[in-house]
């Protein structure tokens, strides 16, 4: 087969990483990897430092992040999609490592080229969700901003959301009638020969869960199956900026809601 261009003609591409908090800058907790083509592309989203190294010769996954938990999620999106993702990548503040659009692909990828400019997008929330695909909602936070991107998203779906791996759920948690914030303190892999147990010292991994709580109310979806996970992992309140994928599918949720070793409480009686 015959080739009129080498693919980095046809393909764009995006690394972009954390940034530690400086001077009045909060930090940026983003971590990920786009790549698309005129007809479409992925996200890889993951909670990984320093992946992929870029550097020749050198072990794209870091030797020193073996010993600790992480999470890699990857979502294949549309051009319009991969549009707004950039949008909502920007405002949460990463160090765009590596970028490359080519000139075929500018007019697909505008909102690409402009990860480079210094302004910032005053759009926070864009839906990923079109015809026969995937129900989804991509959320970012800004460096600086205090609020807490897994309640808001409780917030305005009205339904319990159990969150694993992020400490500043720690004291967050609230119940009510409209939505509430749960902590999941522990998880378990569960095979037939047996379990496992992983401790959240090291854990970088982080999601959350709707849960059909008995006395919450319907909600705007008639049954609870989101599950959110990004990469704001287990920074402080407030601390760095950062971007959550929510979708709405039963078997992936069923498929994290399995994780859990038990079912998490209020931390008080409400009623």
């Amino acid at each position: 087969m015959e080739s009129n261009g080498d693919y980095t003609d046809f393909m764009g591409v995006v690394v972009y990483e954390g940034r530690e908090p400086k001077d009045d800058f909060k930090g940026s907790s983003s971590l990920g990897i786009m790549m698309a083509n005129a007809m479409g592309g992925m996200w890889i989203g993951h909670t990984i430092p320093g992946f992929p190294n870029l550097t020749l010769d050198a072990a794209a996954f870091p030797p020193e992040e073996l010993k600790n938990g992480h999470m890699i999620m990857c979502f294949s999106l549309g051009i319009e999609t991969l549009n707004s993702l950039a949008i909502a990548i920007k405002q949460t503040g990463p160090a765009v490592t590596k970028i490359v659009v080519p000139q075929l692909l500018k007019s697909h990828l505008p909102e690409w080229t402009n990860l480079m400019t210094t302004d910032y997008p005053l759009r926070r929330r864009s839906k990923t969700s079109v015809e026969k695909s995937l129900r989804g909602i991509i959320m970012a936070r800004s460096p600086g901003d205090t609020r807490c991107v897994y309640q808001s998203f409780a917030k305005t779906k009205g339904i319990v959301v159990d969150v694993y791996g992020h400490k500043e759920h720690h004291g967050l948690e609230e119940c009510d009638r409209k939505y509430s914030i749960r902590n999941i303190n522990s998880i378990s892999l569960k095979f037939r020969e047996q379990v496992y147990y992983i401790p959240n010292s090291s854990d970088t991994v982080g999601f959350a869960l709707s849960t059909g709580a008995s006395w919450q109310r319907a909600g705007v979806s008639k049954n609870q199956y989101w599950m959110c996970t990004g990469n704001i992992e287990n920074q402080p309140f407030g601390a760095k900026g950062g971007i959550i994928a929510c979708v709405f599918h039963f078997q992936i949720w069923r498929s994290f809601d399995k994780l859990k070793i038990k079912e998490p409480e209020c931390p008080k009686t409400i009623f």
